[in-house]
């Protein structure tokens, strides 16, 4: 693989990242009206795997579904959710920062190990 394809699809990736966040961080934000901050993180990260599976697979990456995908993404995903929410009781619990910012401290960290997670996902099904 080319580095050019590359640079393409992280900013593919970066892109319908950006407009995942945004969807998310409203989900987020309207959650925490009637939920903790942890329980509204995770409904928002829930609603954020379901459109980034249909966006990567067709957007950033256009790949073919494979079985294989549909099983590992999420699980890629649940790993990142984990360690997000302990990077969130870092933020809010032990450095005292507001919980507003928690998914953007969150994001910066965790963006580029998953860009790695979904190219290997990715790269080895069959592309359109």
């Amino acid at each position: 693989m080319n580095l050019k394809l590359i640079l393409l699809r992280l900013s593919k990736f970066l892109l319908s990242g950006g407009l995942n966040f945004g969807l998310t961080y409203l989900v987020y934000l309207g959650a925490l009206f009637f939920l903790s901050y942890q329980a509204s993180y995770v409904l928002a990260y829930v609603v954020g795997i379901v459109f980034s599976y249909f966006i990567n697979r067709q957007f950033v990456f256009e790949a073919n579904y494979t079985h294989k995908q549909l099983i590992l993404y999420p699980l890629i995903y649940i790993a990142q959710l984990v360690f997000s929410l302990l990077l969130g009781r870092l933020w809010v619990d032990v450095l005292g920062c507001n919980e507003k910012w928690m998914p953007i401290f969150s994001a910066m960290i965790c963006i580029p190990p998953t860009f790695v997670l979904m190219h290997s996902l990715f790269k080895n099904g069959e592309y359109k």
